[in-house]
């Protein structure tokens, strides 16, 4: 399904199924990302993950859990009340953290932001459009968070990871270099108090009524690549797992 047939579709959030082959099964969540401790999702997280009990928690947006042991993970992870640790950090990091109390196998199936960024380019998507997506979309997460300090620092450790990440030599990976293409890009300037601004900059689906550019497009051709290499991640589990609960954001 392409994201201008998905603009079409209605659907429930929370967004929820389940595929049954044999003794296989994939109970799908979808859910919005929600930084919201009232939330009545992350007790219907909780519910499915102790009712459903899986082998295996698939969790989006945290490649680094991959190479670490359960031991690591326990060791690194925040004490913190369960309204605090949704307030920083949301729902897919409450739901590692609930499997990882559990004993239940979690991981995060996301393909390397190089290899992304190259499938982009090949779309045709300038260096810039794809940057300023990127950014974007920092800026929407950033305003959904509880505990705000301020964008610049929030954005910050992001940027210097996309540095590594991307491997594009000599690009300036900052927020003043987004400023000066905002103009160019949005044709507007810097409106760092317009933060819905910068969720609509960065969504994929083409919303009748809403502007879609080339950061639109950026993003869209980012979750393309990035479902299909989910997908065949998934397709390696189920080689070893039998009960998979995979969550992934239905896309807003």
């Amino acid at each position: 399904m392409s994201y201008a047939e998905y603009a079409k579709v209605k659907h429930p959030q929370l967004y929820e199924y389940r595929l049954v082959a044999g003794d296989e099964i994939v109970d799908f969540l979808g859910v919005k990302h929600t930084n919201d401790p009232q939330d009545p999702i992350f007790q219907h997280i909780k519910d499915k993950l102790d009712n459903q009990k899986p082998d295996l928690i698939i969790v989006e947006g945290m490649p680094s859990i991959n190479s670490q042991s359960r031991k690591d993970l326990q060791k690194r992870m925040p004490t913190l009340p369960d309204a605090e640790l949704i307030q920083r950090y949301g729902e897919a990091f409450y739901t590692a953290k609930l499997a990882i109390d559990r004993g239940i196998k979690v991981v995060s199936p996301e393909p390397s932001d190089e290899l992304a960024v190259q499938y982009i380019e090949q779309q045709g998507i300038p260096r810039d459009a794809i940057f300023a997506q990127r950014v974007s979309a920092l800026i929407a997460q950033y305003d959904r968070t509880q505990l705000k300090s301020n964008i610049e620092a929030y954005v910050a450790p992001y940027l210097l990871e996309m540095s590594k990440q991307f491997k594009w030599d000599d690009y300036d990976f900052s927020l003043e270099r987004f400023k000066v293409i905002h103009q160019e890009i949005f044709g507007v300037p810097y409106q760092p108090e317009n933060l819905s601004f910068y969720k609509i900059a960065s969504d994929p689906v083409p919303w009748e009524g809403k502007p879609y550019g080339l950061t639109n497009k950026a993003s869209a051709a980012w979750g393309e690549y990035r479902d299909r290499y989910m997908v065949e991640q998934l397709q390696k589990y189920l080689n070893e797992f039998k009960k998979l609960l995979p969550g992934k954001r239905a896309l807003t």
